[in-house]
């Protein structure tokens, strides 16, 4: 794993050489992602606005369950 002691939220996106990957929490807080072992490019993008709404739109549809 590559563990990055950046507070963890939902709209953060992770690819390991190009392809998708989930973050995982570590530590409750912080980002973690699975790599092999060997060389990677591991990429970090933040979509803080389309996060945001999406994270809403969960707590607002959970509220007419």
């Amino acid at each position: 794993f590559l563990l990055l002691n950046d507070l963890w939220h939902p709209w953060w996106v992770a690819h390991v050489d190009g392809t998708r990957v989930e973050i995982l929490k570590a530590d409750l807080m912080f980002r973690a992602v699975p790599v092999s072992a060997g060389r990677h490019l591991v990429a970090f993008d933040s979509y803080p606005i389309s996060g945001a709404v999406a994270e809403l739109g969960r707590r607002l549809g959970g509220a007419h369950e």
